[in-house]
Order: structure tokens, then C-alpha cells, then sequence
């Protein structure tokens, strides 16, 4: 069952998500993406999921905005040509897809065992086996740490990767790195 507060979650991201579709302008489309992150980081967080919650909040809805509104304010905007709109074939078949993928995690979320239940897969197989044995295996004192510096080591490593790549692409959009000539 889906407590209040994931129901609530949900339905602001659903919410920000179609609202970005909307939306008419560069900037306010970014901005609501941004809370459509900030959305999404803490569902994440309502599920426990700490290191997901953190990646979301940090890169998508802090730095990727920050990037795209010093983009939008840093491009000629005269270069761009006349603002087209889309087709509205193409509205509804944007449309169309964002309700099937909408019907299709909906059912998926459904199918979910419930937080904390105790005869879910991962606490039958995989979390007794990390309690027991990971210490042995790995010599980390912590599980956190045990889990995310060597059972989950790659993962945690690409996680890492993708925000340093966006903060270095945020300090060269913003100007921060380089000669002093070319900063702002």
C-alpha cells in the first residue's frame, strides 16, 4: 500500500512532468523541470532510497537547472530563428506516450511488495546474506559502507562520475574555469 505522502509525491511529479509538456517558455519549462526533480528526489528519499534521493536532488534538480538557465541566458537569443511550435500530431503522441509509461510504472509500482515487508525478496535472500557475511567479505565495520564501497563499488563509482561531469560542465558553461579573458 502506498502511504499518503508517496501518493502526494507521486502525483507533484506527475503533475510538474505534464506541466513541463505545457509550458511556453524556455525558462519556465527549466524551472519546472528543476521542481520536477526536486519532486522526484524526494520521493526517493520517502522510499529510503538516500543515495538515489541525493544523486536526483544534486544533479538534476541543483545543477542540470542551474545549467540550462545559464544557458538560456547566455545564447543569442536572435540566432534561434522564429519559435516554432509543434505539430499537434506530435502533442498527442507525446501525450499518448507519456499515459502509457504513466499506466505502465502505475502497475509496476502496484506490483511492488510493501515498504519494509519482510518476506520481499531482498529481505528473504539478498539483505540476510549481506548481514551475515559482509563483514567477512568485505572488513568494513558499517553495512552502509560495506554495500555502497564493495558490493556496489561500480554503481557508486558511475554515480560519482555523472556529478563530477556535470559540475565540471557547470564551470565551464558559468565561466569558472579557463583563461581569466573568457570568464564572466
Amino acid at each position: 500500500m502506498i502511504s499518503p505522502l508517496d501518493g502526494f509525491l507521486l502525483v507533484l511529479v506527475v503533475a510538474t512532468g505534464a506541466a513541463v509538456l505545457s509550458v511556453r517558455g524556455l525558462l519556465g519549462a527549466v524551472i519546472v523541470f528543476g521542481a520536477f526533480s526536486f519532486f522526484s528526489a524526494a520521493f526517493f528519499a520517502s522510499l529510503g532510497a538516500l543515495d538515489v534521493a541525493f544523486t536526483e536532488a544534486a544533479v538534476g534538480a541543483a545543477i542540470t537547472t542551474v545549467l540550462f538557465v545559464t544557458v538560456i541566458h547566455r545564447v543569442d537569443h536572435g540566432s534561434l530563428g522564429a519559435p516554432r511550435r509543434p505539430p499537434r500530431a506530435f502533442a498527442l503522441a507525446s501525450a499518448a506516450a507519456l499515459a502509457a509509461v504513466t499506466l505502465v510504472l502505475g502497475r509496476a509500482v502496484l506490483q511492488l511488495p510493501p515498504v519494509g515487508d519482510p518476506e520481499a525478496p531482498a529481505a528473504r535472500h539478498v539483505s540476510p546474506r549481506y548481514i551475515e557475511k559482509g563483514p567477512a567479505e568485505t572488513g568494513a565495520p558499517n553495512m552502509v559502507t560495506a554495500v555502497l564501497a564493495d558490493y556496489r563499488a561500480y554503481d557508486t563509482l558511475g554515480e560519482t562520475v555523472v556529478i563530477l561531469t556535470a559540475g565540471l560542465a557547470c564551470a565551464l558553461v558559468l565561466g569558472t574555469l579557463g583563461p581569466p579573458e573568457r570568464r564572466l
